[in-house]
């Protein structure tokens, strides 16, 4: 008697086998040689990711829009040559579409009739684009436009959904690999818009936001940044290329446009400066306004504890940040202790034993204002919190 189930799974297992991935090896001299080709020499290159670097307020966006605009009319980039006019999508979320992108890509001289902006409707309702989950749909709406030639994506981090942590490559490349497939497929540029970390590297490739595979994925890499001679102008600077030369830097302006309201960009000529070196005036100048904020907390502190409320009231008085003040506090090693109990407890920054101007066997000699109360020199207790008869609510943590 014939099994059924045997047969069963006989067919089964062939299907498993008929569907198994396996590995296939192909000469080199059966590949067809084809060359790199770009929308812009040495900056765009067509069917590949580029990614753009740079602080907020620099004029990346606005920077995308010239781009945009050049592609949909045909007109030469800065040391490159016309080519026929493609269509541009933009995916962004930060930016309005009818009062900062339209009017940025009518400014720069762009076709808006080649210009087109993708955004995700679920039930009727639109929803934050979310990579991972809606390429398949973004896929279909760029073939629907048809001869899309730039995909711009601004910016990255907003658009990689819940599921995605940005700081693990794994993750990452769930999405930029699909990209750069689909950068391949459709024949299109991808140009992905990024902030920087908060890191004070002056290597440029190690200063972008998120994980490294952001930067491995794509084939150029740019950083944006002001001028450090003159912080009215901005350079546009190459910071990877693994498919052509780390070209020269260009310089651009952002100028108003008085008919759209609007910035665009003027541009300038060559620099001499590279990405490393946009980095480089970055962090001196954050070094020098740490170090303003480390001087000045050093001193204010001096006698004594003081509440956070207080510290950053009276810093802000000579220019100091916030951020200034974390930074000095980090550096300094400064403690938070707390005085009192319950919600009526104050916390206090104090400075490190190392920094005080007077210790507890010489202190009785340094007579001066205490900041715990107010009297000419400061009394037994605070100056030996650890003695016995101190206050029970002195200084705990």
């Amino acid at each position: 008697m014939v099994n059924n189930f045997d047969e069963l799974d006989n067919e089964v297992q062939e299907i498993f086998e008929a569907r198994a991935p396996r590995a296939v090896a192909r000469k080199l001299s059966d590949i067809q040689l084809e060359e790199v080709t770009w929308m812009w020499p040495n900056f765009l290159a067509d069917r590949k990711i580029t990614i753009v670097d740079g602080m907020p307020g620099v004029g990346k966006s606005t920077l995308t829009s010239e781009i945009a605009s050049r592609i949909t009319t045909g007109q030469a980039f800065p040391n490159g040559e016309s080519r026929d006019p493609r269509d541009v999508v933009f995916i962004a979320v930060e930016d309005g579409v009818a009062d900062t992108i339209k009017p940025r890509v009518a400014a720069a001289g762009g076709n808006e009739q080649h210009a087109h902006f993708i955004h995700i409707e679920q039930d009727g309702n639109e929803i934050t684009p979310d990579l991972e989950r809606h390429l398949g749909c973004i896929r279909e709406a760029i073939l629907e436009i048809g001869n899309v030639g730039l995909l711009i994506i601004d910016p990255i981090m907003a658009l990689l959904g819940n599921s995605v942590d940005s700081y693990r490559d794994q993750d990452v490349r769930k999405v930029t690999t699909p990209l750069a497939r689909l950068a391949e497929e459709l024949n299109l540029a991808i140009l992905i818009v990024r902030h920087p970390n908060k890191g004070s590297s002056n290597n440029a490739l190690l200063r972008g936001g998120g994980s490294m595979a952001f930067i491995g994925s794509a084939r150029v890499g740019w950083v944006v940044g002001k001028h450090p001679d003159n912080p009215d102008i901005r350079v546009l600077a190459i910071s990877k290329s693994n498919i052509g030369t780390m070209d020269t830097s260009l310089e651009f302006r952002l100028t108003n446009d008085e008919t759209y309201g609007c910035a665009r960009i003027e541009w300038l000529g060559s620099s001499k400066l590279t990405a490393d070196n946009l980095y480089e005036d970055q962090n001196s100048e954050e070094k020098s306004l740490t170090e303003e904020a480390i001087e000045w907390i050093t001193e204010f502190l001096a006698d004594g504890g003081t509440d956070y409320p207080t510290i950053q009231r009276e810093s802000a008085k000579y220019g100091i940040t916030t951020k200034s003040l974390r930074r000095a506090r980090e550096k300094l090693k400064i403690e938070i202790k707390r005085q009192g109990h319950g919600t009526s407890h104050t916390s206090l920054w104090v400075l490190p034993p190392s920094l005080v101007p007077y210790s507890p066997t010489d202190a009785l000699s340094n007579v001066g204002r205490s900041a715990l109360n107010g009297q000419e020199s400061p009394n037994q207790s605070e100056l030996f919190p650890e003695a016995p008869g101190r206050p029970s609510n002195m200084w705990e943590r």
